[in-house]
């Protein structure tokens, strides 16, 4: 509910700013109506439908975590993007700009990344099945569970 008021809340701005452009044709106000359109549409796709309509539907509490944090990375992420995009004209400072980004998310999300290809090498390789006995730093215990993000084990104490 509380997304849903941000989101009116960001509409009604954007139609007034919208009005204000049409009136005045001023390049600043047309700046501020395509921030405002596209702060709209981004906070609606990831905070409304992803992490409020996507997030209740995942039942496992660690992948749910996972799951919201990535999807506000990226939220932060678009929002700078097409922002820089609206009000910087020069290219150069463009470049720059993106590929600063970029290495911020790569660090923001190097673990995530770790943890696909991880899941990604388990399934393809057959590393290890549900049901096999494993030692994981002289911790021996069962896998219950393989996930895409996440392996179970059932710890066996011996």
């Amino acid at each position: 509910m509380k997304h849903l008021i941000v989101v009116f809340s960001l509409l009604l701005l954007t139609v007034a700013a919208w009005f204000l452009a049409v009136e005045y044709r001023s390049l600043l106000i047309f700046r501020i109506y395509s921030t405002l359109l596209w702060l709209t549409a981004i906070h609606f796709f990831f905070k409304v439908v992803l992490e409020h309509r996507i997030t209740k539907k995942i039942k496992d509490d660690k992948t749910r975590f996972e799951f919201s944090r990535i999807v506000s990375i990226l939220y932060v992420v678009l929002l700078l993007l097409v922002s820089i995009r609206v009000w910087v004209e020069d290219t150069q400072v463009l470049l720059v700009s993106y590929g600063l980004i970029a290495a911020g998310v790569t660090v923001a999300l190097q673990d995530f990344f770790k943890k696909l290809m991880g899941g990604l090498i388990i399934f393809t390789t057959g590393t290890y099945r549900v049901g096999d006995r494993i030692e994981i730093n002289s911790k021996l215990g069962d896998i219950i569970d393989i996930g895409i993000l996440n392996t179970t084990l059932f710890e066996l104490k011996e």
